[in-house]
């Protein structure tokens, strides 16, 4: 099941907007030129597992109650990362960090 933004609460869609920033900030943060592309891929996965952990802390810090159901915490990130990228790609990718 997809999230759309548009139908969620206002307090529900600025969680959304701050764990879509805090995965976007860790995405988008300069990196060295890797060489090979052995290393332009170990790079690509750890720069996602920092996103995801990121987006994680991000998302337990402004829904506490979510402590208690660690096991959904990932997939739930997930889907909002995917709605606030399906929602407006541009603002997404090429929007400011504010």
């Amino acid at each position: 099941m997809s999230i759309q933004p548009g139908h969620l609460p206002e307090e529900q869609r600025k969680v959304l907007r701050e764990v879509a920033l805090a995965y976007r900030r860790v995405i988008r943060a300069p990196q060295e030129p890797a060489v090979t592309r052995a290393e332009i891929s170990r790079r690509g996965q750890k720069r996602q597992s920092e996103a995801l952990a990121a987006v994680t802390a991000e998302y337990l810090r402004l829904n506490p109650s979510a402590r208690y159901e660690r096991l959904a915490v990932p997939g739930e990130v997930n889907r909002m990362i995917a709605a606030a990228i399906n929602a407006n790609p541009q603002w997404f990718w090429q929007g400011p960090d504010v």
